[in-house]
């Protein structure tokens, strides 16, 4: 297959397979199937303070009203490490709150300090989809973390 590369200026080069690692956005993938690809976000806080749950294990929820996704609690550095997933990136917050009203009423949770937050996108993983798909001779490697 001939493949056009752009940069400064345009050029073309042969390639048996084009090896596509843009991560959880795959534009070209995009381009390729015409169409729009779904997408989890991801918002977890690390946090000081204290929960009645195991320090050791990682706990993971997946009742529908807690999240559209899964929500999660562990340890991190000493920091309690509270996340959640959804489908719709408008409903992050709430399902948060959700999740936080959860953890207090059902297990302690106390939250003395957020000392940071991070937000991502990755790729919505279903039943039978494979993550590394391959598209004509191009192989597509989604970005799985931020």
């Amino acid at each position: 297959m001939t493949v056009a590369l752009k940069g400064k200026k345009t050029y073309t080069e042969e390639a048996k397979y084009v090896i596509n690692g843009e991560g959880v956005i795959v534009s070209l993938k995009k381009k390729l199937l015409d169409c729009e690809l779904p997408y989890i976000t991801t918002y977890q806080t690390f946090n000081q303070g204290s929960i009645d749950l195991s320090y050791h294990f990682f706990h993971a929820y997946l009742q529908p009203e807690l999240s559209e996704y899964d929500t999660w609690f562990n340890v991190k550095d000493n920091q309690l490490v509270l996340g959640v997933s959804v489908k719709d990136s408008n409903k992050v917050e709430y399902y948060y709150a959700q999740f936080i009203a959860y953890l207090i009423e059902n297990h302690g949770l106390r939250i003395d300090k957020q000392l940071e937050a991070d937000k991502w996108l990755m790729p919505h993983i279903r039943p039978g989809c494979t993550l590394i798909t391959v598209y004509g001779g191009v192989v597509m490697i989604p970005e799985l973390y931020g």
